[in-house]
């Protein structure tokens, strides 16, 4: 049997790295040895979807049988298009393969997601190894179809109704989930990930994960609907066996952690730590991670600097602390994240500070004095975003409480009413509807005003041009001179 696992992205060229889940899907499912396992990512290529029929027309001249072939898919909010289009391809060339698709969107929407994506013949809802394995030992038996109802973690039809099982359980012992195939991933295909905090020219860095899940409910993340607020680790020394291997194979001498806050565990970060130490991996190997501004204090970040953590990137979202405990559920405190950021500073150690505006309740003057907030701050990077709807998060019932989007919503119908980001070049689609409660389209341009007021205006015209056309000339010409007037009087600091 051949298993063929697609990795499509929205983008071109942009954050480009190894598709990990891929990888650890394949690793189990050739330790099972279930199948010949293939992996083709499509993220590099201008036309992904060209790319995709020339790779099936090779499997296709191989001889193999469509039952002999399944197909998986990864699929995420911003792909979702993406992901439909390339399954419509892979049935029009394998008509009786199994196509499944699994990932973020589909766990969170699954009965959506099938009812829209009819080439899609069966859903994985969370972690995918043990899932994707059973089907496979079903197939070959030629038993699915009799057992299919008894396999927990999917969502499958069974003529026009959508049946979605209950949820596997979480896999507790994440050390006995062989690392991911990185040969099959092809890593060296991917350009060096800069670890921040170092010099890309001395650094060759690669991503890793080391956890998943969070405990954590903040008011615009769905991690906690995908794993349940359940988090399972790694061992510190597994995580230190993963980092020996990519070095000595691949010569990778920089890891970026993607776990969503990797100190959440103090005992596991310090025993992490030391391990490096020990081993002297802190001399070879620069690391960066995820951290929370309540999960560490000075002690442990000097360790982390020992260790070998140039630098760390923590969610601060606002100043404003009602907002931060009784909206966003950050569970944080302004003081706390001060501390880190002076600890950072007295430690030499890169930290990227994320903020976000609009939340329910935030008023403009709320906004204004986050944006302060952060200009009056001293760290290395600053990233800020504004609120967008995503599938799984508290916003998004929110949203729907609220009447901001329909109480029917589907993520596969665009709605002309709603203000919509993130762009699929692959279909031409916006992506991700923008959460507007409190604060109107000219409170954003004002903030926007804010944001870029010792920016060039030619530049940002030009940013911003192709967002214009006959249909809302006139509304992007009102929002624009409220832009102009606003960074001019902001930039002399005559506006609050």
């Amino acid at each position: 049997m051949k298993l063929i696992l697609i990795n499509i992205t929205s983008t071109l060229n942009k954050n480009l790295m190894p598709h990990l889940g891929l990888g650890y899907v394949a690793s189990y499912v050739v330790y099972q040895k279930l199948a010949d396992v293939d992996i083709i990512d499509l993220s590099f290529y201008e036309n992904p979807f060209e790319m995709l029929i020339r790779e099936l027309d090779k499997i296709k001249n191989k001889g193999l049988k469509d039952e002999e072939v399944v197909f998986g898919i990864s699929m995420n909010t911003h792909n979702r298009y993406s992901v439909k289009k390339a399954s419509e391809i892979i049935k029009s060339k394998f008509k009786n393969s199994l196509v499944f698709s699994g990932g973020p969107h589909i766990t969170l929407e699954p009965m959506d997601t099938l009812k829209n994506c009819r080439a899609i013949d069966i859903g994985i809802i969370g972690e995918g190894e043990l899932t994707v394995c059973e089907l496979l030992k079903e197939l070959k038996n030629n038993s699915l179809k009799d057992n299919i109802d008894n396999i927990l973690g999917i969502v499958y039809r069974d003529g026009e109704n959508i049946i979605v099982n209950p949820r596997r359980s979480r896999i507790k012992d994440l050390d006995k989930i062989p690392f991911p195939d990185r040969d099959a991933l092809n890593v060296k295909k991917f350009p060096p990930l800069h670890i921040p905090g170092t010099n890309p020219k001395e650094v060759k860095g690669t991503n890793m994960i080391g956890s998943r899940g969070c405990p954590y409910k903040c008011v615009f993340c769905s991690v906690a609907d995908q794993w349940g607020r359940q988090t399972t680790f790694r061992s510190p020394e597994n995580i230190i066996e993963e980092i020996e291997l990519v070095y000595n194979k691949y010569g990778y001498n920089g890891i970026y952690f993607f776990d969503d806050t990797f100190t959440l565990s103090k005992k596991r970060t310090v025993d992490f730590c030391n391990l490096m130490i020990d081993k002297n991996l802190n001399e070879k190997i620069s690391w960066f991670c995820e951290i929370r501004a309540n999960t560490v204090d000075y002690i442990l970040l000097k360790l982390m600097k020992e260790a070998g953590c140039t630098g760390v990137a923590m969610g601060v979202e606002s100043s404003n602390q009602w907002l931060l405990d009784n909206v966003i559920k950050k569970g944080i405190t302004i003081e706390q994240v001060k501390n880190v950021i002076k600890w950072c500073n007295d430690l030499n150690i890169h930290l990227k500070c994320f903020f976000s505006i609009g939340h329910p309740g935030e008023t403009f003057n709320m906004a204004l004095e986050t944006l302060k907030f952060r200009d009056g701050i001293r760290c290395s990077e600053k990233a800020i975003s504004f609120m967008k709807i995503y599938p799984g998060t508290p916003l998004y019932n929110i949203a729907k409480e609220r009447e901001i989007i329909p109480k029917e919503f589907s993520w596969f119908k665009h709605y002309d009413n709603l203000e919509w980001q993130s762009y699929d070049i692959n279909v031409g689609k916006y992506t991700v509807p923008v959460f507007r409660d409190k604060m109107d389209e000219k409170d954003y341009a004002k903030l926007m005003a804010y944001l870029n007021k010792n920016n060039s205006l030619i530049k940002i015209i030009g940013e911003n041009i192709n967002r214009i056309n006959s249909r809302n000339f006139i509304r992007y010409l009102v929002l624009g001179s409220i832009f102009i007037k606003n960074k001019i009087l902001f930039k002399l600091n005559i506006t609050k």
